[in-house]
């Protein structure tokens, strides 16, 4: 296949009847930004298979990029509900109360995914930043030193409240 589309589109037009090939000519659509064609086949997917994983997570993304964020918010909580060790849709959901203002509920869904994938380098970014602003420097600190802990890039940003927070223990 000379590339992604042509495969997932194979996919489809061979096994019409497998949720799985529908959820990945969606997920191809949604990375080309082309979200009506993906919202079609994630519908399709579920469909043929109402607890497809994956599937409402990445139509809440698409839903939240068309600025549709109640419909975003009812399918990243459908993902959590069929797929509840899934990290990245609670994520997601924090991403999007913390988008909305709804810090308090955004800290609980950064938590969670973050209990379920220690190493959740964007949440624990969120977090940083969350509880600097809210003037927690120990917890963002904590954040901080979790993302320099597991080698991962620390964005300049958080550098420096890194170093603002540390001077100020002293």
């Amino acid at each position: 296949f000379k590339d992604r589309l042509t495969f997932w589109q194979s996919a489809v037009n061979k096994s019409p009847h497998l949720a799985r090939a529908h959820k990945g000519l969606g997920t191809t659509f949604l990375i080309q930004g082309n979200f009506d064609l993906a919202e079609k086949e994630y519908l399709a997917a579920l469909k043929i298979s109402p607890s497809e994983q994956k599937v409402h997570n990445n139509l809440g993304i698409l839903y939240v990029n068309k600025k549709m964020f109640d419909k975003g918010e009812g399918e990243f909580k459908k993902e959590i509900e069929t797929n509840p060790t899934y990290e990245a849709s609670y994520y997601n959901l924090a991403r999007l109360y913390a988008q909305e203002g709804k810090f308090v509920e955004a800290e609980k869904n950064w938590l969670k995914s973050i209990e379920l994938k220690p190493g959740y380098i964007q949440a624990h970014q969120d977090l940083a930043v969350y509880y600097f602003q809210s003037k927690n420097y120990e917890k963002s600190l904590y954040h901080i030193n979790e993302i320099v802990n597991r080698n991962a890039p620390l964005y300049p940003e958080l550098a420096k409240v890194k170093v603002i927070i540390e001077s100020q223990r002293k």
